[in-house]
């Protein structure tokens, strides 16, 4: 492994040197779902790695990567075996007990995944989460929501070209890729249009993705670059926007009508010309950014950037510092001070 990560970053980050022209000459570690941004103070505040040494540190001192790891599927195992056990009770009553289920909940966890990515110098006041309901945009947050920046609430003509911008991106690279449901299985039976379509469809077979999350960075000249997808729920952070005002967002659309007029059709008798309306459909999400220091949110970060004794001080959870400051003596110190009691004991009893 030690190996593989090595030469990944040899190969993504120009050699680990600080080569790699623009692209920073670093990566930057993740698994299946999350980042260790949590652990970004253990390496001078920052998830660019040089060396494996830097990837297994941030790994390692991550909660989110732990997560990950152990806790990932918790919310999914409940119903996975409370279905294989419905699954076991009908296969009870139909084969007197001979039936079992046919996967383990516990299966769910699947593989894990170390991704390193090619490291980017990005602004963040330029990071957007964009919310999709029902195959269509519904909602963009400025994804630094700890940060408030000028020129956004200042250029409101600017925040309508990135609108645009991501609008297009996702219409030409990324709905179509989530299809709202995949083809329904074809039956070799003769009768299957009696039902067998509409049976299929009631089970839920082929349901495509069409409610998700995903990151995106506009650049200087209004490019758009995908940076991840998240899951829609609660496990990730809604930014600027609650989760309920999400699920009941209906997509906005803008129609504009045109009429234009039809290249010339040549004809051996006249010259014809065509005139055709045409109606297009623009979504209109809704975008937030910080518009002013009052209303910046508190980083949720915050948090992981001491260690857990500070915090558990802050927190009340230490008696008081004073306490702390006890358990952080040295042992020399300690026995010092139980040698200066011995002493004052002895020359009590001697003047008694």
């Amino acid at each position: 492994l030690n190996d593989a990560v090595a030469d990944a970053i040899s190969r993504l980050g120009g050699g680990g040197g600080g080569g790699g022209g623009g692209r920073g000459g670093g990566v930057l570690p993740k698994l299946n779902w999350s980042a260790p941004r949590d652990a970004a103070w253990m390496n001078g505040g920052t998830m660019k790695c040089r060396t494996p040494g830097d990837v297994y540190l941030l790994l390692k001192s991550s909660d989110f990567v732990a997560h990950d790891v152990v806790h990932a599927f918790d919310d999914l195992l409940p119903a996975a075996a409370a279905a294989a056990d419905d699954d076991a009770e009908d296969g009870a009553t139909e084969s007197a007990g001979e039936s079992e289920p046919e996967s383990d909940p516990t299966e769910l966890s699947g593989s894990r995944y170390l991704v390193l990515r090619r490291w980017c110098d990005l602004h963040p006041s330029m990071e957007f989460r964009c919310f999709v309901r029902d195959r269509a945009l519904v909602a963009i947050s400025q994804r630094n929501h700890t940060q408030h920046y000028p020129h956004l609430q200042r250029l409101r003509s600017g925040r309508d070209d990135i609108v645009s911008s991501i609008v297009d991106f996702f219409l030409d690279y990324v709905r179509d890729r989530y299809p709202a449901a995949a083809p329904a299985p074809i039956s070799d039976d003769d009768d299957a249009d009696d039902g067998g379509g509409a049976d299929a469809d009631a089970d839920g077979a082929g349901a495509g993705i069409t409610d998700y999350v995903f990151d995106a960075y506009v650049d200087k000249s209004n490019r758009v670059w995908l940076i991840d997808f998240n899951v829609w729920g609660t496990r990730t952070d809604p930014l600027l926007f609650e989760w309920d005002e999400l699920a009941a967002m209906e997509p906005t659309t803008n129609t504009t009508t045109t009429m234009t007029t039809g290249t010339e059709v040549p004809s051996s008798l006249e010259e014809e010309e065509e005139e055709e309306t045409m109606t297009t459909m623009t979504m209109m999400p809704e975008m937030r950014v910080v518009t002013a220091e009052m209303e910046v949110k508190h980083d949720p970060l915050a948090s992981y950037r001491a260690p857990i004794d500070t915090v558990d001080l802050a927190g009340g959870v230490t008696q008081s510092f004073e306490a702390f400051m006890a358990l952080c003596e040295k042992p020399s110190a300690r026995r010092r001070d139980d040698d200066d009691d011995d002493d004052d004991d002895d020359d009590t009893q001697e003047e008694e």
